[in-house]
């Protein structure tokens, strides 16, 4: 398939998670994303502000899904695996969560006094958090979970993708056996 096959499949097939796309119409979707968000994102530049980009990011949205969808099944994994770099992001945002509320628990954050531009950094709060046994176990998932984000989401995004396509004789359970 070529560049403009994609992009018209891709569009064609903007809502159908069924069947399979080839690795040929994933990457030229994926080339016309990246080079279209260059360019909307100069324009968004000299316009001031961002309305065009996240025009085209929300028209796009479903058909980059659709199109992901249907390259995992082609490469024989199931569309789940998009939850993956989900569950982990959510690791992520607890342990941000529970760092932040040490903060506030030690008085780490003056809401008045952060409002001022010559603001003092509070170092005897920062010393308590850093001392409470708690902040290790938060920043350990803070840390765990962004990293497991970043893991599944390049599984997902661009090692699964790349991989040759995997037919039904090959165990593929996701794609329909060829008829002679």
């Amino acid at each position: 398939m070529d560049f403009m096959g994609a992009i018209q499949a891709g569009f064609k097939n903007y809502a159908n998670f069924r069947g399979v796309a080839k690795r040929s119409e994933y990457w030229y979707f994926v080339l016309f994303m990246i080079l279209s968000s260059l360019v909307l994102s100069v324009v968004d530049t000299f316009i001031g502000f961002g309305v065009i980009g996240l025009a085209f990011s929300l028209v796009t949205l479903i058909p980059s899904l659709s199109v992901l969808v249907r390259r995992l099944r082609d490469a024989g994994y199931s569309w789940t695996w998009l939850l993956a770099p989900i569950t982990s992001l959510a690791a992520f945002i607890a342990g941000l969560v529970g760092i932040v509320s040490l903060g506030i628990q030690a008085g780490l954050f003056d809401w008045a006094a952060l409002m001022q531009p010559d603001a003092e950094i509070n170092m005897a709060a920062i010393e308590q958090i850093a001392n409470d046994p708690n902040f290790y176990a938060f920043g350990i998932m803070t840390l765990m979970g962004l990293v497991f984000s970043g893991i599944s989401s390049l599984l997902v995004n661009i090692i699964f993708p790349a991989l040759p396509s995997k037919s039904a004789a090959e165990g593929n359970k996701r794609v329909q056996p060829e008829t002679l």
